[in-house]
């Protein structure tokens, strides 16, 4: 989806949507060794005078735009909130054209649809300048930028990962006996696989294989225990992903309990992507999770219930 519009004479709009998630898509507009190379077509001798990123207030960029004019800006606010950010950036110098204007690149999170709505609003100080601007050209030059991020985003495999979290009503002992052996974790949770088998020996052993099957689907794959962490109040059970059929991207699967007292457990699954991997895959994973989850805690709580009732 994208848009251009005219706000109060002197506002010219661009709105674009990123199926990403907003922290990925903020990176790629503050740091300017990746912005930089989305107006590289247009921008040349781009020079950062003052600040480290665009995502800090003072920080101030000078660049020569389409061989017509030499323009400074200072970033002159930022708000960086979990599910609404913005810069603004002021002209502070504008050569050879006596010209005043904000930039203003606004993140709107999308938590239903895991996307992300950009904004490009540019505000000037003199509405008669928007009668020398070809709006069409305008949004065709933002619309240029916002693939290029796209292409950045679908290469750049930083801070990709899908994280769920449940919190479990039983002792964080129970939880961990089940996460840390898949043969167990299937039988409380069906759906994860048909088949389990280790190579390796025991799997809480760092180096052990993990091979999971679905015959019914066909699919196949192979997991490798990257570390096993067992402390009173917290446990990590890390795996890697070898190979499998379909191939899928290389990721790591984080399994982290916290102890919150002794009939409460935080469970956390995070999928550490090492690959890009498209933005449907990755929304299929999050609901295959988050049915797991639920499963695993039902399961849990129900034999916890059956078991003080037997008490009694």
């Amino acid at each position: 989806m994208e848009s251009t519009n005219k706000k109060n004479d002197v506002n010219i709009i661009f709105s674009h949507v990123f199926k990403d998630n907003i922290n990925r898509v903020w990176d790629c507009l503050r740091l300017p060794e990746i912005f930089n190379l989305t107006i590289k077509d247009k921008a040349d001798n781009i020079i950062i005078l003052n600040g480290k990123n665009y995502g800090e207030l003072g920080t101030q960029v000078e660049y020569q735009w389409k061989d017509l004019m030499r323009i400074r800006f200072e970033v002159q606010e930022v708000i960086n909130e979990e599910f609404y950010k913005r810069i603004r950036f002021y002209s502070t110098k504008i050569e050879p054209l006596n010209l005043k204007y904000s930039c203003v690149f606004h993140l709107h999170c999308n938590t239903i649809d895991k996307t992300t709505l950009f904004q490009h609003e540019l505000i000037f100080d003199d509405p008669n300048f928007l009668k020398t601007i070809d709006l069409k050209h305008n949004k065709q030059e933002k619309m240029e930028m916002c693939k290029k991020i796209e292409k950045i985003l679908s290469k750049r495999t930083e801070d990709l990962y899908q994280f769920e979290s449940i919190m479990i009503n039983t002792n964080i002992e129970k939880v961990w006996r089940v996460i840390s052996d898949w043969k167990i974790f299937q039988e409380y949770v069906p759906i994860i696989a048909e088949q389990v088998d280790f190579e390796g020996g025991d799997p809480k052993t760092v180096g052990c294989r993990i091979n999971i099957g679905h015959l019914s689907k066909n699919t196949k794959f192979s997991l490798k225990v990257l570390q096993c962490l067992n402390t009173i109040d917290k446990k990590e059970y890390v795996l890697e992903y070898l190979d499998g059929e379909p191939v899928s991207p290389k990721q790591e699967l984080d399994f982290s309990l916290v102890l919150v007292n002794e009939q409460i457990t935080y469970l956390s699954f995070k999928h550490q992507f090492k690959e890009s991997i498209k933005y449907e895959l990755i929304s299929s994973i999050a609901r295959e999770k988050k049915h797991i989850l639920k499963e695993l805690k039902k399961r849990i709580e129900r034999e916890e219930a059956k078991e003080k009732s037997n008490k009694k």
